[in-house]
């Protein structure tokens, strides 16, 4: 049964309760009024001032129903409706004769005031429960949307941490890292052989520094992500290809590699490197030193790194002296 309709059926029990034509009730502010119109009433009651009446009282002076009805009736009772959902409101009934109300009809009317406002409790407390509900379910969304912008933020940070921000390539912080797991992975007696047959390329741009010091660091900077991408385009899926510090690279060569296959790809990524970079500039030419050394057995990553590096070096003055 629905709110108006609870109403509804108090109002019908009360008149015929009291034998009255008319019955309603009313709430300051509160819409819309619930009523009940006998037959020998063409229209609508109700009170015009109610303060004027002492409340829970039964009320057969003329002159005070025609201050309190917009029409005559010859006979009316009230009582003030109170609690949380009814503070100013009232509930009556009303005869179109003179007979005046007794004290067993306002005795009936004040019962039947305390099952509206029952009724109206009742519906202020559901509307409660529909109030906290909403809010409980903004507060669950509101967490939800939080719990997603943290793991979005977590997810920026290790990206941060494991990428380096001008390249794309992995940081040296997560290239050591993976060395460390490398070497851990690698020692002992269950090693992996074919895995433990990886190789080290390191990377040097030839003359970088006089890049910086002739077009600036802005051209610099796009040079070293120009080159992080050859060098991610010319290696497997299962290479890691990382920015080593500065104008240095590095990427390891996943096992089984020999030294022979090492010297291999270093050759084609050289041509790669070696070709003219479009810049916004303009075109920029910029050779590329790069040494390998593959994993010998009990050697490790950090003897292999060494001994690219060294390599590299080597790399860099050949091509020096062929100038």
């Amino acid at each position: 049964m629905s709110h108006s309709t609870k109403l509804q059926a108090v109002l019908e029990l009360v008149a015929g309760a009291t034998g009255a034509e008319a019955a309603k009730f009313s709430l300051d502010g509160f819409e819309p009024t619930v009523s009940r119109i006998g037959a020998a009433f063409g229209r609508d009651w109700g009170f015009r001032a109610a303060p004027l009446v002492e409340q829970a009282s039964i009320v057969s002076d003329p002159e005070v129903l025609r201050q309190i009805t917009d029409v005559w009736v010859g006979s009316i009772a009230f009582v003030p409706l109170g609690g949380p959902s009814a503070e100013e409101g009232w509930i009556a009934v009303a005869h179109s004769s003179s007979i005046e109300f007794d004290q067993q009809t306002l005795a009936t009317l004040q019962v039947c005031a305390g099952l509206i406002e029952q009724i109206l409790d009742l519906q202020v407390e559901l509307d409660r429960l529909d109030e906290a509900s909403v809010a409980l379910l903004q507060s669950q969304a509101a967490l939800r949307a939080a719990r997603e912008r943290l793991t979005l933020i977590n997810l920026k940070l290790a990206r941060r941490a494991s990428t380096d921000g001008l390249t794309g390539l992995t940081s040296r912080d997560e290239i050591q890292a993976i060395i460390d797991d490398f070497d851990a992975a690698t020692d002992g007696p269950d090693t992996d052989l074919a895995s433990a047959q990886c190789a080290i390329l390191i990377f040097d741009l030839d003359g970088f520094k006089a890049v910086n010091d002739t077009h600036g660091h802005q051209v610099g900077d796009a040079l070293l992500a120009a080159v992080g991408q050859r060098i991610q385009a010319g290696i497997r899926a299962l290479d890691v290809a990382g920015r080593w510090g500065g104008d240095e690279f590095i990427v390891i060569l996943a096992g089984p590699v020999s030294i022979a296959d090492a010297l291999v790809r270093t050759d084609q990524l050289r041509m790669s490197l070696d070709e003219p970079y479009l810049l916004d500039n303009g075109e920029l030419v910029v050779t590329t030193s790069i040494g390998a050394a593959a994993r010998v057995a009990e050697a490790s990553m950090a003897d292999t790194i060494a001994a690219a590096d060294r390599a590299m070096y080597a790399d860099k003055r050949q091509r020096y002296l062929a100038k």
